[in-house]
């Protein structure tokens, strides 16, 4: 009795059916490229992304260096221009043709000036400020009331809104007004019988030179920070950080060391 039940016939294992056997084969068939293009489609979006964020920051960094330069030409050229003429008016011992070169150097200078002023300070905004979240209201009418003296004294700039580019620039229009107005009244002066009113004029001249020579090189070197920290936002994208995301920032940090471009000039 016990060998019959051991010989009893096993039941055999249920047989899995044709059409599951389809539904698994087809899934793997369609699964397996579909999971694969997946993955092949987020790599090149990432890859066009990241190039698409360098080229952004290679235009910010090319035309932050762009308007760095202009504004460098057009600033140091006005400043020789302004500072040869109140040598001259100084002396008092410059001939004709020398004196005649020097105002057609300064007119030159200011007419350049003129022509370049206002779509420089709408680059500066665009291209040096608003990359930093650096923004200000009318900084015209603030920079008019940057005293172009204040160094003559021994005094420190405080330049208040150094911070924003577009506003160093605008004092620096302000500051050349001042010495262009203090160089006509000195010319003006040239009798021997208003000697210490040409002296005078001509004292304010160089100190608003002396303002203009500070302000100017507070500019250049907030310039070229900002353009470093341009640079160096395409070595901190990194390939494995590019996976995850590569918008790139809103905006760029500013430069921690820009504080040190007023430090020597600040109260």
């Amino acid at each position: 009795m016990a060998e019959n039940e051991s010989e009893a016939p096993k039941a055999a294992p249920p047989r899995e059916s044709l059409a599951n056997k389809l539904v698994y084969g087809l899934g793997g068939v369609v699964l397996v490229p579909l999971i694969g293009s997946l993955i092949g489609a987020y790599f090149q979006q990432r890859t066009w992304s990241n190039e698409n964020r360098n080229a952004r920051v290679n235009a910010d960094m090319q035309n932050a260096l762009t308007i760095g330069s202009k504004v460098a030409t057009l600033t140091n050229e006005r400043y020789s221009a302004l500072t040869q003429a109140v040598d001259l008016v100084e002396r008092q011992s410059a001939g004709r043709d020398s004196w005649e070169a020097a105002n057609q150097r300064l007119l030159a200078s200011n007419r350049a000036w003129e022509v370049s002023f206002t779509n420089f300070m709408s680059q500066l905004k665009y291209y040096i400020d608003s990359p930093f979240a650096v923004g200000m209201e009318n900084p015209m009418q603030r920079a008019s009331r940057e005293d172009c003296t204040q160094l003559q004294d021994g005094q420190k700039l405080e330049m208040t809104f150094a911070v924003s580019a577009g506003y160093l620039f605008a004092a620096l229009n302000n500051c050349y007004a001042h010495v262009k107005n203090e160089l006509d009244q000195a010319i003006a002066s040239q009798e021997t019988q208003k000697a210490e009113t040409r002296r005078a004029h001509v004292v304010n001249a160089r100190a608003g030179l002396s303002h203009i020579w500070h302000a100017n090189a507070i500019l250049g070197c907030q310039i070229d920070g900002r353009v470093l920290k341009i640079r160096k936002a395409l070595d901190e994208q990194s390939f494995y950080k590019s996976l995850v995301s590569a918008e790139g920032p809103s905006h760029y940090q500013r430069p921690e060391k820009e504080g040190d471009c007023l430090a020597e000039y600040k109260n």
